[in-house]
């Protein structure tokens, strides 16, 4: 059971125990940075669902891929074009925990 303060004093109490000043801005900030982080993550994993893919097994073999990747082809990364991506890939590379990935050419090539 808690110790009941006058309203008075609980707006006080309130008051002194915030976070001002640059330090809490900061953490305001950082807070802000990981909310953004987060629902980038959920939208990746909302789309592997869209489009029936598991997106533990997808968002691993992006990451695995994404290094050796060249930038001008990431939307191939992306959950509606990964299936036909994936075809193309080596499974013995993509089971290696380290090591360079042969990237294959265009699909539209």
């Amino acid at each position: 059971m808690g110790v009941a303060l006058r309203p008075g004093v609980a707006v006080l109490a309130a008051a002194l125990t915030t976070p001002r000043g640059p330090p809490a801005r900061a953490a305001a900030g950082r807070r802000a940075v990981h909310a953004q982080a987060a629902a980038a993550i959920f939208t990746l994993v909302a789309s592997c669902r869209l489009h029936r893919l598991d997106p533990l097994d997808c968002l691993t073999a992006v990451l695995r891929v994404l290094p050796y990747w060249p930038d001008d082809r990431y939307i191939e990364l992306a959950p509606k074009s990964w299936a036909a991506t994936r075809a193309l890939l080596d499974d013995a590379e993509l089971q290696l925990p380290l090591g360079d990935i042969t990237v294959p050419p265009p699909a539209n090539a």
